[in-house]
């Protein structure tokens, strides 16, 4: 079972909520975990970790075409049976207060 997931950005809202914190509060306000919850590739792990999948677990990062290219790359793993099953398509929510 593997999932692949396009997305460029990748935690916007919890990168601009930390800026305000590290802005207000300096390197002290700005939560220890906050690298992990901005990373592009968060979308693919959450998503395998809800399922208990343990297979590849991809996040494509083509900018506008990172949905389409996921779904490509889902349907190459069918293809060349390096999966049985594949959950692929693309997110993203760039759409923020601050932006």
């Amino acid at each position: 079972c593997a999932i692949v997931v396009g997305n460029a950005v990748g935690g916007r809202s919890t990168s601009d909520a930390e800026s305000v914190n590290f802005a207000a509060r300096g390197p002290g306000g700005v939560r220890p975990l906050m690298p992990l919850m901005t990373m592009p590739n968060a979308a693919a792990a959450q998503i395998a970790l809800q399922l208990g999948w343990h297979g590849p677990a991809l996040t494509i990062s083509t900018t506008c075409a990172s949905g389409a290219d996921a779904i490509g790359i889902g349907a190459a793993m069918l293809r060349d049976h390096r999966a049985d099953v594949v959950i692929a398509g693309g997110c993203e929510a760039t759409l923020t207060p601050i932006t």
